[in-house]
């Protein structure tokens, strides 16, 4: 008897402790550990804009359109 009201009071108290839970966070503002949602998109931003202009630099170098040839004896503007 005593046995089975222990099991039925430990199910009760996990089963409350599963309904209610932890569900409110002491700091609902942070998108990661260090982040909020809006610095997390600004750095977002600001990582897709270095990397699409540095997509040009590399196509540059590619097809050697970064610099003229010194095939020539004479220097080209």
């Amino acid at each position: 008897m005593a046995r089975t009201r222990f099991i039925l009071s430990a199910m009760a108290v996990t089963a409350c402790i599963t309904l209610v839970g932890c569900s409110s966070t002491l700091t609902p503002e942070l998108h990661s550990f260090s982040e909020s949602g809006e610095q997390f998109e600004n750095r977002h931003a600001r990582v897709t804009n270095n990397n699409l202009r540095s997509v040009w630099d590399d196509l540059e170098h590619v097809f050697l359109l970064n610099r003229s040839s010194g095939l020539h004896r004479f220097p080209t503007p």
